[in-house]
């Protein structure tokens, strides 16, 4: 099973793939010196080339692509990360990609167990939980996303996995969604 996180954001778009929970990819979409519809194609694009390629080699395993959520309490560039989420939700439905959306909250809770620490120290969980050191709070939101959809996809399967209450808690909305997705 390929597991994909996405942290869509206008200057750096954190992806990383996972296979049976190896980490496969780790990368950030840079963006920084790109403006309006540029700055989106360009998203676009490398999700497009990155996925894509990892999609074709596997047509025969399954996906589950997870995408953090708009963060509603940052109403500043609103408008503009709002065509972002349309541009990578298009893109995941024309590649049929299945997908589910997953709340800033919920990352950060089911990384630290509260759901309103700092991106920065998602960074530091990543490294406590997982062994995973990284400089980039986009890529470790994403390896989060990932680690979400690997235990989301476990919990259906299982339906009695032993994760914290905090872990549980924040995955009861994402595993809603993959259930209608058609996920165990």
């Amino acid at each position: 099973m390929f597991v994909a996180g996405i942290d869509p954001s206008l200057t750096g778009t954190g992806l990383v793939v996972t296979q049976g929970g190896e980490l496969l990819k780790a990368m950030t979409i840079d963006t920084d010196k790109l403006r309006g519809v540029e700055r989106l194609l360009h998203i676009e694009r490398r999700l497009r080339f990155e996925l894509k390629h990892l999609h074709s080699i596997s047509r025969r395993s399954s996906w589950l692509v997870c995408l953090e959520g708009y963060a509603y309490a940052r109403p500043n560039q609103a408008h503009q990360i709002g065509e972002l989420g349309g541009v990578i939700r298009r893109f995941l439905h024309e590649e049929r990609l299945p997908w589910i959306e997953i709340s800033p909250h919920s990352v950060k809770k089911f990384a630290t167990g509260k759901g309103n620490v700092k991106k920065n120290q998602v960074l530091m969980y990543v490294y406590k939980q997982w062994g995973l050191e990284l400089d980039d709070d986009n890529i470790a939101d994403a390896f989060v996303l990932c680690k979400m959809g690997e235990a989301v996809i476990k919990t259906a399967a299982e339906n009695n996995v032993a994760y914290s209450e905090e872990r549980l808690k924040a995955l009861e909305k994402p595993l809603e969604a993959y259930k209608q997705l058609g996920g165990a």
